[in-house]
């Protein structure tokens, strides 16, 4: 409708009603015209805010949510023909989701040149962009016709800041009238309460996911520090509970116990003072106390307190620090665990190649890197190094110890003393490097003198650190006696050198012990030695406890071995965990040693319990499996015999002497012997020798790995020959040779006689044919001769062929042995009228070539009466009589005679009827038939012996 300067989209309600007059009558028609555009349109806009709110209520993030909302607007594209929304990012705004526009038209939208002048909208109102058309070339509407404008809404969140952009096509076929612009306004509202509740809803997903990473962490540090302090308790617990429990004059035989728990001591400590330390930290009450010392002496001190380890483990250590231009002012006990925490980890991860310590000067500020060529860091987790309570999964390490704040602590005391700490390496296997950048103090600053070596040596505070180094490190062997063939032996898996030596220095006495340093070591050892008991810790490098315990549990050589595993990890869902794994018993540390040689020796008995046990349990599987077996065999050999019984084929398997040693119960019909006398008969004695020398060749082939598929004619001896369809299958032993065949015998004498049968079908049918074609070449070739217009031939020649079809139609309906010569008569005057006729005469049968001879002859006669004859006139009839005449050969006799009908004469020339009837009929007949044409009417007399005609007088039997 172009009512208003272009067309528009509008919608009527039209309807018709009949108009009648006074008297009832209609006379003209009624028609109303009402116009529901407002209404139409405005269901259409209030379903796509509906469904704008539905779509978009339940996306958890911002992404989806815009998705949604595109996919709502994309539904209604009669308002909307394309939009685009776009979302506030750090360089601007990014197009978030869009339809109806190409990926160039979005990236102009974004561009921060603003082509479509977008920025007008970040003022918090729409407004409306009249020439959309020369950014983009879009059709839309309800004729498609071009969209000239379009609308930009902004997109409010929190107090009304903008968080992004709306822009929506106008459709060209409606104005952009009060309420087209409201549904607009409600758009952008829809669209701003989506975008702010699903930012929430990632926010709070986020905050979530930040409190679960915080609650893991935590409980990861909680059971890590659980590890680190329970390993030495009981190092220290047990060698002062044995050193107390002995008389006091063999105190000095307790020396290397004292030293480990002294050893282990000093490692609590250590352990105490990192964890206050974190903890001040953390609180913000540690601050730091510089005071001006010789950095370059004192890194050489603390690094050097490494060498004798790191050379022990066969790595290249290198210390580099050169003097400083000035002094640097550090808090001393800060820089001393900044360096060990440093170098101890560098030791810790690097098992082959070299550490370095370097100490250098550049830009008013010390620089202390420490580079080792150790397992590396994966890019991903370089970020993270520093966190708290982070610790890289599987990484190679020399001990899986660690409360994972070590790192934590270095960057926190860097920072108070206002330096920086940055982690750097190329991947993992690729090495790592810690710099520490610190300020150095300024000329002039500072009254105390300058530290040269007067200040306390820290190998004291150095040594823990170094002990717990060492112990990462693998002892030597210790010169043991030979182990004692008949005592237990186990395998002890621990990360922990003086938790190895402490508990091989408990067991010696009763136990052959094995140890290895982490889980992986310990599978090895278990596999090649396969001890009695397993004794491990969970938290270990390379393959933790857990890892052990499933890998031996796979493996059938090593899974019915105990393991007890020896943790820090206590608690109830820790022992559960253990032994749902599979564990046998899970002992806490701190263990005293009775118990550890009761729980060993209770392992112990039940496992050698469980052996015997499984021992019998196998014989008796192994008896129930053999049972199960024979009896499974037996149903088997049943099913088998009542299936190839059930088959109407022969089945047999035949071995290489031409014995049957399986036959179906087929063979005691087909042969008429029971089974139990053809198992094991030859085959020649069954079949006899005649019948075996037609299938020999077969079996030969059979007998030489060919399957052989054929049919024959079988001359049995002593029973019915039959015709037969064979299939020879070889049956191969173990080794592939041929030990006899299978055979499928299958009587298809049946087949074969339908389909001799069938052949001599064919070959009637073929004769039939043939005989049909000539007779219906003849017709076709007498009904066109001459000079006969194409109109009357083609009358002639199809009512021949219908008396033909009616011939046969008769013959078919008894088979094609006989047709009744009244129903032949019936069929040739039907189409001429059958009141006009007189017929008379007995019940006689024809043989089909008579029969179809005799319906072409009528059926000439008919028609000639028709066109020359009685037939032609009003008041004419024909008399169509037959009888047979007794005698020693009886003769057939029809009569023809026609009354009432114009004068007839002999024609010049015969036609076709007469030369069909006087010549053909006559001689297919072996009689005459014999044409008068006198004043009155047309006489035929056709007479024959009945035997030529097949037929019999039914009428007298």
């Amino acid at each position: 409708m172009h009512r208003s300067g272009y067309r528009e989209e509008a919608y009527f309600s039209v309807s018709h009603a009949p108009a009648e007059d006074d008297n009832g009558v209609i006379s003209g028609m009624l028609a109303v015209c009402s116009e529901v555009t407002e209404q139409i349109v405005g269901e259409r806009r209030l379903k796509l805010l509906r469904e704008l709110a539905a779509r978009a209520a339940s996306a958890v993030q911002t992404r989806q949510a815009a998705l949604d909302i595109m996919a709502a607007l994309a539904d209604d594209p009669l308002d909307i023909p394309y939009a685009a929304l776009l979302l506030r990012a750090a360089t601007g705004h990014e197009v978030a989701a869009s339809f109806g526009l190409a990926a160039d038209i979005l990236r102009q939208m974004a561009d921060e040149g603003d082509p479509w002048g977008l920025s007008a909208a970040l003022r918090g109102s729409s407004f409306v962009i009249d020439t959309a058309n020369i950014h983009v070339a879009a059709q839309g509407g309800a004729y498609l016709d071009p969209v000239v404008s379009a609308i930009c809404l902004p997109v409010l969140g929190e107090q009304n800041a903008i968080d992004g952009l709306l822009v929506c096509a106008i459709s060209p076929n409606r104005a952009l009238d009060e309420a087209y612009r409201s549904f607009f306004e409600l758009v952008g509202g829809q669209v701003s309460v989506a975008i702010r509740n699903a930012k929430a809803r990632e926010h709070e997903q986020r905050r979530a996911a930040e409190m679960a990473e915080l609650d893991r962490a935590k409980t990861t540090f909680f059971s890590n520090v659980s590890h680190e302090f329970r390993t030495p308790l009981t190092l220290i617990l047990g060698p002062l509970e044995e050193a107390l429990s002995d008389e006091p004059a063999s105190m000095p035989a307790h020396r290397d116990a004292l030293e480990l728990a002294h050893r282990n001591a000093l490692r609590m400590l250590r352990l105490v003072n990192t964890l206050l330390d974190f903890s001040r930290v953390e609180a913000s009450r540690m601050a730091a106390a510089p005071e001006p010392v010789d950095l370059a002496a004192l890194t050489v001190d603390l690094a050097s307190n490494f060498r004798a380890a790191v050379e022990k483990a066969g790595l290249d250590f290198r210390v580099k620090a050169l003097a400083l231009s000035r002094p640097a002012r550090v808090d001393r006990e800060m820089y001393e665990k900044i360096v060990l925490n440093l170098v101890s980890n560098a030791f810790k991860f690097t098992h082959e190649g070299s550490i370095e310590v370097r100490l250098s000067e550049a830009d008013d500020a010390a620089i202390l890197t420490v580079s080792d060529t150790g397992a590396g860091i994966a890019t991903h987790e370089l970020d993270n190094v520093f966190v708290r309570f982070h610790r890289i999964a599987g990484q190679k390490s020399r001990s899986y110890e660690g409360s994972g704040i070590g790192l934590a602590l270095v960057r926190q005391l860097v920072e108070l003393q206002g330096g920086t700490i940055v982690a750097e390496s190329a991947g993992e296997g690729r090495g790592s490097a810690f710099t520490v950048t610190l300020p150095l103090a300024q000329p002039g600053t500072g009254s105390a003198p300058l530290g040269t070596g007067e200040f306390e040596s820290t190998s004291v505070r150095a040594s823990a650190y170094v002990e717990e180094a060492l112990r990462w490190l693998p002892e030597e062997a210790l010169p043991l006696s030979e182990p004692a063939p008949q005592r237990p032996r186990i395998l002890l898996a621990d990360d922990n050198a003086d938790m190895r030596a402490y508990v091989r220095r408990l067991l010696a006495p009763d136990f052959n012990v094995t140890v290895a340093a982490d889980g992986a070591e310990a599978l090895a050892l278990a596999r090649e030695t396969r001890p009695d008991l397993v004794l491990s810790d969970i938290m270990m490098p390379h393959l933790d406890g857990f890892g052990l315990l499933r890998a031996l549990r796979d493996e059938p050589a090593t899974q019915t071995i105990p393991v007890i595993f020896l943790s820090a990890r206590a608690g109830e869902d820790a022992r559960i965990e253990s032994l749902e794994a599979g564990a046998d018993d899970h002992l806490v540390k701190p263990f005293s040693a009775l118990e550890l040689r009761a729980r060993i020796g209770g392992a112990l008995d039940l496992a050698e319990l469980r052996g015997e046990k499984a021992a019998r349990e196998r014989v008796s599987r192994a008896r129930e499996q053999t049972d199960l077996a024979q009896a499974a065999q037996w149903r088997s050999e049943q099913h088998l015999q009542a299936l190839t019984d059930a088959l109407p084929v022969l089945i047999s398997h035949v071995d290489r002497d031409l014995r049957y040693r399986f036959v179906n119960r087929a063979y005691e019909g087909w042969l008429g012997r029971p089974i139990d006398e053809i198992l094991g008969a030859r085959v020649e004695d069954m079949i006899g020798s005649e019948a075996l020398g037609h299938v020999q060749q077969h079996i030969d082939a059979a007998l030489a790995g060919t399957e052989v598929q054929f049919e024959t004619f079988m001359p049995y001896s002593g029973i019915r020959p039959r015709h037969i369809r064979v299939d020879y299958i070889p049956q191969r032993g173990p080794d592939g040779s041929i030990e006899g065949f299978y055979g499928l015998v299958q009587d298809i004498s049946e087949r074969k006689l339908a389909e001799r049968h069938r052949e001599l079908l064919v070959d009637e049918l073929n004769h039939r044919v043939k005989n049909t074609l000539a007779v219906v070449q003849s017709i076709a070739a007498q009904s066109f001769k001459g000079d006969r217009q194409p109109a009357e031939a083609r009358a002639a020649f199809e009512g021949r062929l219908l008396a033909l079809s009616d011939a046969h139609n008769l013959l078919t309906q008894e088979s094609w042995d006989y047709a009744m010569l009244a129903d032949i008569v019936e069929n040739a005057i039907r189409p001429f009228g059958e009141s006009r006729f007189d017929v008379t005469g007995p019940a006689i049968a024809l043989e089909p070539k008579a029969a179809v001879s005799i319906a072409l002859a009528l059926h000439e006669l008919c028609t000639n009466a028709a066109k020359y004859g009685a037939l032609l006139a009003a008041r004419g009839r024909v008399r169509v009589s037959w009888d047979v005449e007794e005698e020693q050969d009886p003769k057939f006799h029809l009569s023809w005679e026609e009354h009432g009908g114009p004068p007839v004469s002999a024609r010049s020339r015969q036609g076709f009827g007469s030369r069909l009837i006087e010549r053909g009929l006559a001689a297919e007949l072996g009689g005459t038939a014999e044409m008068s044409f006198a004043r009155e009417g047309l006489k035929c007399l056709i007479a024959a012996p009945l035997a030529n005609l097949g037929g019999r007088d039914v009428s007298r039997g």
